[in-house]
């Protein structure tokens, strides 16, 4: 028989709350999603790691967990556009820098300018040897001292004798020598930029190779196709879903003359 009164409601059960090394086991697999290495790293059993792992990813809160953090951690479509925005701008200029450096170009000489030029500065350096061993007081130094002078001019003489063995020749011989400096840009890789793009997601890879520091950006041209694309920029992409551009089977299409000839 009834009471007329109205049934207490039945009480759900509350979830316990995870521990904090569970808790640390959530942060953990959500870096690469390895049961065991999130295990490990959460500070549970090293030999057990594996199983451990498994158990707690057997457990709905901690899946509960888990889906909440991906839910804070994912990006927004907001973001992901301002960071292929950020890939559709930058360019080589957001990792090198030019600088000025100076240069001495080879350009041919006749040889005859060479040798008496070559003369010339044999004699500089001849006058300078006695200027400087002048200065020196201890024999020993002095006997080292000449005796790399006598190898240097030495070098210089057997120069001078190939050039004049060259002239005898070709009196009209030129050589090629190191031409007076000069200034050119030069792109070098900036390593603080390069860094500073790395860390703003610009740069998609560096590499070290025997060639020098290698460094890829993101596909500019990609990212701004895709942009493109978000903002409709492009008509439909229109599609045959029943013959593939094929005539249809069994159609014959006519078209009245109407006096054509």
């Amino acid at each position: 028989m009834s009471t007329g009164q109205t049934p207490a409601p039945e009480k759900v059960a509350t979830p316990k709350p995870l521990n904090a090394q569970q808790q640390r086991f959530v942060v953990e697999l959500c870096v690469d999603w390895n049961k065991a290495a999130a295990a490990r790293r959460a500070g549970y059993s090293e030999k057990n790691a594996k199983q451990i792992g498994y158990s707690l990813w057997a457990d709905q809160r901690v899946k509960d967990a888990v889906a909440l953090r991906t839910a804070e951690l994912a990006m927004s479509a907001g973001e992901a556009t301002v960071r292929m925005s950020g890939w559709g701008r930058s360019s080589i200029e957001d990792v090198f820098t030019i600088e000025v450096e100076e240069y001495r170009p080879r350009v041919q000489k006749p040889l005859t300018d060479v040798i008496a030029e070559l003369r010339a500065d044999m004699e500089d350096e001849q006058e300078l040897a006695i200027r400087a061993e002048a200065l020196l007081s201890d024999k020993k130094v002095i006997k080292k001292f000449r005796a790399q002078v006598a190898r240097a001019h030495q070098r210089r003489q057997v120069q001078l004798w190939r050039y004049e063995k060259m002239l005898e020749r070709n009196p009209d011989a030129t050589t090629w020598v190191q031409g007076p400096p000069q200034a050119r840009e030069v792109a070098q890789l900036d390593l603080v930029k390069a860094l500073r793009a790395k860390a703003g997601g610009l740069i998609k890879k560096v590499t070290p190779t025997r060639f020098g520091t290698g460094v890829e950006l993101h596909d500019a041209k990609d990212a701004t196709d895709k942009i493109l694309k978000l903002h409709g920029a492009y008509a439909p992409e229109k599609f045959d879903h029943t013959t593939k551009g094929l005539p249809l089977p069994g159609v014959q299409f006519y078209l009245p003359d109407n006096g054509r000839d």
